[in-house]
């Protein structure tokens, strides 16, 4: 997606926003979800646009994903499910900025970074995404508008409002971006998507990974007497 696509976003953004106010302005609740619903709308915009051009992330040699401090849960969630579908996931460490570029000294020209920042904007994203900018990688960004300094080394843009009602940053409207991205990826891998899933499913079984699959040492006319024994002692 390229610059000229932002415009196409915020147009119909502020166009659903201007419909949404006259339709509800007399109800106060409703009025306050414009900011919710642009952000929503743009965020799915921006990546219905992406994937007139998916080969972005799926042809990447190497997907290198950043999140700093508040939107580290964020990064962290992507970098979960991208796993599942490429071999090639690298979630960048962020425990000082030398290590940052450390891990990004190998990215090149067939690589994709994906930067995730929201006010207040974190400078140690910024200068990954211009490190490897400069090293004719792919850049995507999620952020919360067109104006982020986030924009000024991508070629995407996947726009997601995060309003501060409080002292906590909201990261809905981001999550619902990473949702979206995820699972128009996982339409491009259906095939490997559902192998790689069967075969979790029979690894989780073997190994006994959820409470479900775990060995009952309880057999079940003893469950049920210790119940009744239980019952006897609060009589």
């Amino acid at each position: 997606m390229e610059f000229t696509s932002i415009p196409i976003i915020v147009i119909i953004c502020y166009m659903v926003g201007e419909f949404y106010k006259i339709m509800f302005k007399k109800y106060k609740i409703l009025y306050k979800l414009i900011p919710i619903l642009n952000a929503i709308l743009g965020g799915i915009l921006g990546i219905l646009i992406f994937f007139t051009n998916p080969e972005i992330i799926l042809n990447a040699k190497n997907i290198y994903i950043i999140g700093i401090r508040s939107c580290a849960p964020l990064a962290s969630f992507l970098s979960f499910y991208l796993n599942l579908m490429f071999d090639n996931v690298r979630l960048l460490h962020t425990n000082s900025s030398s290590e940052i570029f450390e891990q990004m000294l190998r990215i090149n020209e067939e690589d994709v970074i994906i930067g995730i920042s929201f006010p207040r904007y974190s400078m140690r994203t910024l200068k990954a995404l211009e490190f490897a900018n400069n090293r004719n990688a792919k850049v995507i960004t999620i952020t919360d508008n067109i104006h982020s300094p986030m924009n000024l080394y991508s070629s995407c843009n996947l726009i997601a409002d995060s309003e501060m009602a409080s002292v906590v940053d909201s990261l809905v409207a981001p999550l619902s971006v990473i949702n979206a991205l995820i699972v128009a990826l996982c339409t491009k891998k259906q095939t490997e998507v559902a192998k790689i899933l069967t075969a979790l499913e029979d690894i989780w079984d073997e190994y006994q990974v959820y409470e479900n699959d775990e060995i009952d040492v309880i057999d079940d006319s003893i469950r049920i007497r210790y119940a009744k024994l239980e019952g006897m002692d609060h009589e």
